[in-house]
Formats: C-alpha cells, sequence, structure tokens
C-alpha cells in the first residue's frame, strides 16, 4: 500500500517514498493498488509516485478522504495542456508533459521553453501568493533555476515524459518544486558522450563534486554549472533551502548545514529526479552573489 504521512521533514520523507517505490516496483504492470489516506503530501513525495503509476499503467483505489485532494492536484495523470491548468492560491497540480512524438532536438527544446515561460508565470501569480517572498527572492531567481532543470531535460536525458508539481506553504515561507524525468539518466547520459565514468553514484559525484559534463563546445568538455549553481542558490544561509538530486540508484541532499550521499538500496530511479526547497530569506536577495 502507498503510505503518506504528515510528515515535513524531507529525511524522513525520502525513506517513506523509497518504501512506496520499492513497492511500486514489485507490482505488475496494469495490476490494482492501495493508496492509504492522505492528508499532507509535499511534491517530492507524491510527483514520482504519480510517473510510476503512470508508466506502469497501474489502477488504483483509495479511501474516500483522499479522491477529493487527489482529484484536485489532477494524481496521478497530470494536466497534459498548462493552458488548461485552473489557478490556484497555494499550489500548481502536476503536470506532465509528453515529449515521447517529439524526436527533434529542436521541437522539444520547443516545447521546454514554452513550458518553463508559462510555469514561471502562473509559479509567480497563482502559487506564491505572499507577494513579499517574491520581492525578496526575485523574479529573476525562479527563471534561473526553472532554466537550469529544463535545460539538463532538453540536452541531455532522451526523456519520453517530464513531471513538475509545486507547493507553496505560507505557514512555513517555503515553495517545494519536484522536477523528474524517465530519460537515461546522469550516468546514461555522461557514459554516452565518453566521458569516464563507471555507475550511477560516480556519474554524480563527479557532476557534483567537479562540474563533469555531457555538453561539449568547440570540441571541448564544458564544465556544467547549472547544477552548481542550482545548489549555491537554493542551500545557501540566505534561503536556507535544500536541494535533492537522483538517478540510478545515486541520490545527494544537500541544506545550508549538510551534504549527504547516499546509495538506493534495492532500486533504481529511470531517469533524474530533482526537489527544490525554497524558503522565503530575510533580506533581499540577490542571486548572482552565488553564480560563478
Amino acid at each position: 500500500m502507498i503510505k503518506i504521512s504528515q510528515v515535513f521533514d524531507t529525511t524522513r520523507r525520502l525513506r517513506e517514498l523509497m518504501d512506496n517505490l520499492r513497492y511500486l516496483a514489485d507490482q505488475n504492470n496494469d495490476s490494482v493498488i492501495k493508496i492509504g489516506k492522505i492528508t499532507f503530501a509535499t511534491p517530492l513525495s507524491i510527483t514520482p509516485i504519480a510517473a510510476i503509476i503512470n508508466k506502469k499503467n497501474l489502477k488504483h483505489s483509495y479511501q474516500g478522504e483522499n479522491v477529493s485532494y487527489l482529484k484536485t492536484i489532477y494524481f496521478p495523470e497530470g494536466v497534459l495542456e498548462i493552458d488548461k491548468i485552473i489557478p490556484r492560491k497555494t499550489y500548481l497540480p502536476i503536470i506532465r508533459l509528453r515529449l515521447e512524438n517529439s524526436q527533434e532536438k529542436e521541437n522539444i527544446t520547443r516545447q521546454l521553453g514554452a513550458l518553463h515561460t508559462k510555469y514561471l508565470d502562473l509559479l509567480k501569480i497563482n502559487v506564491i501568493a505572499d507577494q513579499r517572498f517574491l520581492e525578496l527572492i526575485t523574479n529573476n531567481t525562479f527563471g534561473l533555476l526553472l532554466g537550469e532543470m529544463f535545460d539538463n531535460i532538453a540536452e541531455h536525458s532522451n526523456a519520453k515524459n517530464v513531471y513538475l508539481f509545486a507547493q507553496y506553504w505560507s505557514k512555513n515561507n517555503a515553495c517545494e518544486i519536484c522536477i523528474l524525468d524517465d530519460g537515461q539518466g546522469l550516468f546514461g547520459s555522461l557514459k554516452n558522450a565518453g566521458r569516464n565514468v563507471e555507475n550511477d553514484q560516480d556519474a554524480l559525484r563527479k557532476i557534483l563534486n567537479t562540474g563533469l559534463s555531457a555538453k561539449t563546445e568547440f570540441g571541448s568538455i564544458k564544465r556544467a554549472t547549472g547544477i552548481k549553481n542550482t545548489r549555491a542558490v537554493i542551500t545557501n544561509k540566505e534561503i536556507n533551502g535544500e536541494f535533492f538530486i537522483m538517478s540510478g540508484n545515486a541520490a545527494f541532499l544537500q541544506s545550508a548545514k549538510r551534504k549527504t550521499f547516499f546509495s538506493l538500496l534495492n532500486y533504481s530511479w529511470n531517469g533524474t529526479m530533482i526537489t527544490m526547497r525554497i524558503n522565503r530569506p530575510i533580506s533581499q536577495f540577490d542571486m548572482y552573489d552565488y553564480i560563478k
């Protein structure tokens, strides 16, 4: 059974998520799964579950208390056309962008670019009800964070599906965004580009520690700055947020106080998942202080 508790701590939510993902991995395609009572779910907790349910075409049943909430966030199917999103005050529902029919890279880049622009507008207008939050963090910060993630998907993922879910909590002055894809993952991307990587763990460490990238420019390796900049902007002491990334059986979690690499036991995520927790800064924030 899928179980999502009313927990805000990221480490505990990750343990719970892994239990849920392993449960889903054990299910046969087209089978029926059960979903326990859900009273609270963060983007990190629910978005990966939606992606796997759709991928395996799983049927689901759930207790009556969940019906309204799950329908409201379009779980698990997601909104397939961003223009049809109904504005809400504190969240954007699960959005699913299908790229399987887009063979040309130019077309994929165009689709992701359009989603980036529209999603950023919706995020600023409908999700962040606290305008002071936006004033302090600035529009450019959200634009950079989303842009870097979409660029990585367009350039490296070879994904068929992209999922997004954003939630803002006024009580905590925090916004969380989960972006994931079902592509070749970090190791696959680097390996196919001819980089010297041994496995998922090695690939993730080299991306985060040395800036290794699958990109090339004028015949040489172009160092990856996207993930490095994203981490720096989110996890500094001003925003005091969290950055989480998972690909294959490798994962990494960083906050202003700690950073941790870890291996997933008996599970591998096919693609790349990134979650960003952004807290409202106390004073005016300038992201360019953290971009190199």
